[in-house]
């Protein structure tokens, strides 16, 4: 909102209105671990009057974390309603969730040099998290907690491209 005042495309005076307060939230990617009360919520919120709340089945908590939810709560939220809907069972197990991600998975296999392996879940790491961003370098190396310019030097030396 500020750079539409900025950019003139928003009142400054409604703008100091209706900015008493400023929450700023982080974005489901960086908050893994609400992940689990949020599952509870949604299935108690769509399950349909009547009957029993479908349970989390094995692994489903950690299929669910292992996704970078680039549509944040709002997409985990339509996740669960589809998986209601469309599950017979009473429990939802991870194959409910078959997201379409183009996300990279690690491969590392048992024999290979530490060095090749670091330098393997660094290039997906960096990888996966340029793509839940669109490629913005300054909002990656703030996820990544690191500098954008030591972040660029990682990207040249990983050959990311």
């Amino acid at each position: 909102m500020e750079k539409e005042v900025q950019e003139g495309n928003f009142r400054q005076d409604l703008f100091y209105r209706i900015n008493v307060i400023k929450i700023t939230l982080p974005p489901l990617r960086e908050k893994l671990e609400d992940i689990r009360d949020l599952l509870a919520f949604f299935l108690k919120k769509h399950s349909p009057d009547g009957q029993p709340v479908k349970k989390p089945g094995k692994g489903l908590v950690s299929h669910l974390m292992s996704y970078s939810w680039p549509g944040n709560i709002r997409e985990l939220e339509n996740s669960v309603e589809r998986a209601i809907v469309l599950s017979d069972e009473e429990e939802l197990l991870p194959d409910a969730f078959p997201f379409e991600t183009s996300q990279a998975h690690i491969q590392l296999n048992a024999g290979s040099a530490l060095k090749k392996a670091s330098d393997l879940f660094r290039q997906t790491f960096i990888s996966n998290t340029l793509k839940s961003t669109s490629g913005n370098r300054t909002e990656a190396a703030q996820i990544l907690d690191v500098q954008r310019s030591y972040l660029s030097r990682l990207i040249k030396e990983l050959g990311i491209k």
